[in-house]
């Protein structure tokens, strides 16, 4: 393999079969598994999937390489517009066409754009929950716009949904594929075949895609 990448183990009574997950920053995959006894399963299922983790860390080495910077000059995506970014001499934060521009200090630049944009994605999320929350015959009681450091959403018994703010960068069948994912939550409060397919049924996009996307680019999103 071009990446020294180590194998560790999880168990999980809750597996139903061997899967693993590239951990890129650690350089290491997680194989999880239902028992210990399967750990020679694991290692061969790990063998013959070298090449496609090859694949993933490659990509994301070249998504790391790419990763946008919020500065005067850069065009970034915020909710799923491109975005060229320029310093004004006007007060405030606006748009005009397909440029933003961002009075202020040069320090506080990033902070204001973050900012303009966590308030779009609330915008863009609640318009978005709402519709699919239709389509099951669901209420959401709020959606929350936060910083969230180890999961993209979460969705409670109460019909509470929380997005992660990082979110408002990410490609808008992304976004989609999140909120579709917690509003499912909705009806089936598991991973169950039956919420999977409740996903299926409610989001337009490749739920395939989606998932690939943020497991490469999850962590280059700026």
């Amino acid at each position: 393999m071009g990446f020294a990448v180590e194998p560790i183990f999880r168990i999980s009574t809750r597996a139903k079969s061997i899967s693993l997950r590239p951990l890129f920053d650690e350089k290491k995959v997680v194989l999880t598994l239902p028992h210990a006894r399967f750990q020679k399963q694991a290692l061969e299922f790990f063998d013959l999937k070298k090449s496609w983790i090859e694949r993933q860390f490659y990509k994301y080495q070249n998504a790391i390489k790419q990763k946008a910077v919020i500065e005067p000059g850069a065009v970034i995506s915020i909710c799923g517009e491109d975005l060229l970014l320029k310093q004004a001499f006007q007060s405030g934060v606006f748009k005009q066409g397909n440029t933003l521009f961002v009075s202020g200090l040069a320090e506080a630049f990033e902070s204001r754009v973050r900012r303009f944009a966590k308030k779009e994605f609330e915008r863009y999320a609640l318009k978005r929950t709402r519709f699919y929350a239709d389509l099951i015959d669901k209420t959401v009681q709020s959606v929350q716009v936060k910083a969230m450091r180890s999961r993209w959403g979460s969705c409670g018994s109460e019909g509470k949904i929380a997005l992660a703010e990082q979110l408002a960068f990410a490609p808008d069948f992304v976004m989609d594929y999140v909120i579709a994912h917690e509003v499912a939550h909705l009806q089936e409060m598991n991973h169950s075949s039956r919420f999977w397919a409740l996903v299926d049924e409610i989001y337009e996009g490749d739920v395939i895609q989606a998932k690939a996307w943020l497991r490469v680019h999850g962590k280059t999103i700026i």
